[in-house]
């Protein structure tokens, strides 16, 4: 008897470690910071005086980049080309699939282009400035949050980012630089900052899976093509005060929703009259429809059409008209000459 309790305690035990050790063996393993002999720094402060260290270079092998929030009892503020591009025009970075940027850093700049196997960023709610080309042709990234908070999305900032298919700005972006997101392909889901007063030129060029857009009241200017040609609808606000050459030139356009008045919408100033030369219908706030439908009757507006109107009447019922005494003329002319 007490044999067998002992065999069943051996074989019970066993079988609790054996679980315990694949459930262990099956978890992910959890990054662990970059040790600080993998990175190269030198001190740093921002304009607004803070004092800290930039991070200048990373030599880990490691497929997950977790920085540090501090080195040597400073905050870590900047993260600043961590290679060298004008020594290796050709540098690609295939091995990093995932970055954790931690809270305190508030600007990145030329951090990760071209870092090819890069498929998840985690930005802190510090980060203020995301800076040019920071994750310039990160083919395949994904998923990255944008934070409350930041404000600067630089020139090429996220240009080929090929896979990425969720942009959401927060409103306390101001300043979207140009060409910031052209060449995301797979990008069909877009939230523009409020904050942002222009939307520079070909902010969104080559995004081809984009066929809807919203642009929020409080932007007044839309760049020269800033958006690809194959958006279908766009929402225009009443803020909006100017569009820059083909800003609204998309040969796909079905549809544009003016959250105005016709009048307001016709008072928008434009690159060479582009405005009033979208071919599509314009809906307005007042329940008006204007615009060009280049899909029916030839491609005349509303306005034109009642003005055509009777204009075309009035020459078919004299061209009718006309013909009638031609006949009728003809008619005479010859029930005469048969009489004689």
């Amino acid at each position: 008897m007490k044999r067998t309790k002992i065999l069943v305690f051996v074989f019970v035990s066993t079988l609790f470690f054996s679980i315990l050790l694949l459930s262990v063996a099956a978890l992910p393993a959890l990054a662990a910071p970059i040790p600080e002999d993998a990175l190269r720094w030198r001190s740093y402060k921002t304009e607004d005086g803070k004092e800290g260290v930039m991070i200048t270079q990373c030599t880990s092998e490691d497929p997950v980049w977790e920085f540090p929030a501090e080195i040597d009892g400073k905050p870590v503020l900047r993260l600043d080309t961590l290679h060298f591009l004008e020594s290796d025009p050709a540098f690609s970075n295939t091995t990093i699939r995932e970055i954790v940027i931690p809270e305190g850093v508030e600007e990145i700049y030329y951090a990760f282009p071209k870092y090819t196997a890069l498929e998840k960023v985690t930005l802190p709610q510090s980060l203020k400035h995301i800076g040019l080309y920071s994750f310039y042709n990160c083919s395949a990234l994904r998923e990255i949050n944008f934070p409350e908070g930041l404000e600067i999305i630089d020139q090429y900032a996220f240009a080929d980012c090929k896979q990425l298919a969720k942009v959401s700005l927060p409103d306390s972006v101001t300043n979207l630089g140009q060409s910031a997101f052209c060449g995301c392909e797979a990008l069909n889901e877009l939230k523009l900052s409020a904050g942002v007063k222009q939307i520079p030129q070909y902010a969104f060029d080559e995004c081809t899976s984009l066929t809807s857009v919203v642009i929020p009241e409080g932007v007044e200017r839309i760049g020269t093509a800033c958006f690809d040609s194959s958006v279908k609808t766009v929402t225009l606000p009443r803020s909006l005060a100017y569009v820059d050459m083909n800003g609204l030139s998309y040969s796909e356009l079905e549809k544009v929703i003016y959250n105005g008045t016709q009048k307001e919408f016709e008072q928008i100033q434009s690159y060479n009259n582009q405005i009033s030369q979208i071919q599509c219908p314009v809906e307005y706030t007042d329940g008006g429809i204007g615009g060009i439908d280049s899909s029916e009757n030839g491609g005349f507006s509303e306005g034109e059409k009642n003005v055509l109107a009777p204009i075309i009447v009035a020459i078919v019922v004299i061209v009718l008209t006309a013909g009638g005494c031609v006949a009728t003329f003809w008619l005479i002319k010859r029930k005469k000459a048969k009489n004689q």
